[in-house]
């Protein structure tokens, strides 16, 4: 007599995945595609596979998903085998469960190969692994993990010869943003032991714990027999303990960030706005300017960053379609006006922006939602806005805020930036981190912006780079195709002009995380920011690495080669 299975598919937001799941699981009986993140797509793919839909309303948190579990139909089935939606069932494996008599196992363990970059990965410590995947459908619970669970039996497992396939192909940017969110599961849980009094295990360690990871991996386990796939399977994994390692920090009050400000929010709502050239009260001529903003999603931000401009009657704040509360926070400040545009990439929405609204004075101050001017920076910029002025912009410095501190040499401070400028006289080139081609001379402002990059969290910091290398290995593949630049450039008077150069021989370097982290670390001392530099300086190889995976990918797409 044969077994009776049914199939079990942990469902997430890629329909296709699911739908080729559910037809190499269909010969084994009938298929369940548990919806754990409320897709249409993923429902409608499932449906057409042939799969029953259950909606699962924990939403994909593991922890709870034993209730889930509970809620499935009635089946007549006495196996459950259970999948996730990039996991392929071999006909080997069909065949031998298919084969399997009634007995008094209480659940079995399947191997599980891994295939990525188009190879079976043999080392590394990825090769087969065993899981518990087949339970008796009575006994089927999840532990209390709630990254990565494993599903728990009464009795010692047996163990099946056929393997799973484990078929890693999605896009590295996609990738990177299932490693954030299982790192992000991963911190929830560690929070999680903590509070029920029990000794949770870190990812890694904090002595270059990542770095040890990937020599394990890559070194020790043989990953370098998987050549370059093993090398990046072993890194991105290293990448997704570290991230672990630093949300791990965020939970628990080793990294503090701060609300991003130095003052009471709203605390200048009320304050008269001027509306014409002044005096300050050290005697300054002081002549009104613009403010732009570019915005989407900023509800932690806007109103704070908003009360600091109340020396402006002309505050636009430029939002990208925002689905939270930004919009309606602008319009609590009685000088600002929105611009709604749907965003495209950063090049073409500023120079949008710079085309077509209409300011109401000569002068445009730009900041992000993230950034702060206060007073002194406020007085002098208003002093530089002259409509007689002979500049066309004016730059200045930025410093960037992280645990609470300024990491001045954690970063490329002191950068000058292109932040005020006449509509008229500036455009912006690249898709991200655009440069700012200004018509003219340009002035210098002594005071800095404030800068906080973390004050949404660090896992928007996490998403937010992942959005940004995708632009930025466009850019790269842009620089690799053209003409090298001449060295000599260098030392150009341009700013533009030396920092084209220097991203030209830096996209031409081999190992470039790694030099960044180098420079960083020991040509800009970010040891002297203390924990603080020391961790952004490893974030920053992190966002370096983003950027040389992604950039590998689009050559290899566009040459028709295998991801």
């Amino acid at each position: 007599m044969s077994a009776r299975v049914a199939v079990l598919i942990l469902g997430d937001e890629r329909a296709e995945e699911v739908a080729e799941a559910v037809r190499h699981a269909a010969p084994l009986g009938e298929v369940f595609v548990l919806d754990g993140v409320g897709s249409a797509p993923v429902r409608e793919a499932a449906g057409a596979a042939g799969a029953r839909v259950v909606e699962d309303p924990t939403r994909g948190h593991w922890s709870k998903r034993n209730a889930a579990l509970a809620a499935l139909p009635e089946i007549d089935a006495e196996w459950l085998l259970l999948l996730r939606p990039d996991e392929r069932v071999t006909p080997a494996l069909v065949k031998e469960v298919g084969g399997l008599e009634p007995g008094d196992a209480a659940g079995y363990e399947v191997a599980v190969r891994t295939l990525f970059l188009g190879r079976r990965i043999r080392a590394g410590g990825f090769r087969r692994r065993h899981t518990v995947r087949l339970v008796r459908r009575a006994g089927a619970r999840f532990d209390d993990e709630q990254a990565r669970p494993s599903l728990k039996i009464e009795g010692e497992p047996k163990r099946l010869r056929s393997p799973l396939l484990h078929v890693r192909r999605e896009g590295i940017r996609a990738m990177l943003a299932r490693a954030v969110r299982e790192a992000q599961d991963e911190a929830d849980g560690y929070s999680l032991r903590l509070a029920r009094g029990r000794k949770p295990r870190r990812p890694v360690g904090r002595c270059f714990g990542a770095t040890r990871h990937f020599l394990r991996r890559f070194v020790l386990q043989g990953g370098f027999i998987d050549g370059r796939a093993g090398f990046h399977l072993a890194m991105t994994e290293a990448n997704r303990r570290y991230m672990s390692r630093v949300l791990i920090d965020e939970r628990t009050g080793r990294i503090q960030h701060e609300p991003g400000t130095t003052r009471a929010v709203g605390s200048q709502r009320s304050a008269s706005v001027p509306t014409g050239e002044f005096a300050s009260g050290t005697g300054k001529r002081l002549f009104p300017l613009s403010v732009l903003i570019l915005t989407r999603d900023e509800e932690a931000n806007i109103a704070d960053c908003l009360s600091h401009l109340s020396f402006s009657d002309d505050v636009v704040v430029f939002d990208s379609l925002s689905t939270d509360r930004t919009i309606e926070l602008s319009r609590s400040f009685t000088n600002v006006s929105i611009v709604s545009r749907k965003f495209d990439n950063w090049s073409s929405h500023q120079n949008w922006g710079v085309r077509n609204i209409r300011f109401r004075h000569p002068w445009v101050l730009y900041v992000d939602a993230d950034e702060r001017v206060d007073d002194q920076l406020a007085e002098e910029l208003q002093s530089l806005a002259d409509p007689d002025s002979p500049f066309a912009a004016v730059r200045m410095r930025r410093k960037d805020m992280f645990m609470g501190r300024w990491i001045r040499h954690a970063t490329l401070y002191p950068t000058w930036l292109v932040r005020m400028f006449r509509p008229e006289k500036i455009r912006y080139e690249r898709l991200v981190n655009p440069v700012a081609i200004v018509e003219g001379e340009t002035a210098r402002a002594e005071g800095h912006l404030i800068h906080y990059p973390f004050s949404k969290g660090t896992v928007q910091w996490f998403d937010r780079h992942n959005s940004y290398s995708s632009f930025e290995a466009e850019e790269m593949l842009k620089v690799l195709a053209g003409e090298r630049r001449k060295l000599r450039r260098l030392l150009s008077r341009d700013p533009n002009e030396r920092r084209a150069v220097a991203k030209d021989l830096f996209y031409r370097m081999p190992l470039r995380p790694q030099v960044k982290w180098l420079y960083y670390m020991f040509w800009k001392q970010a040891w002297m920011d203390g924990w603080p530099g020391i961790t952004y300086a490893r974030m920053q190889y992190l966002y370096e690495y983003m950027i040389s995976i992604k950039a590998r990918e689009l050559r290899r797409v566009r040459d028709g080669g295998i991801v």
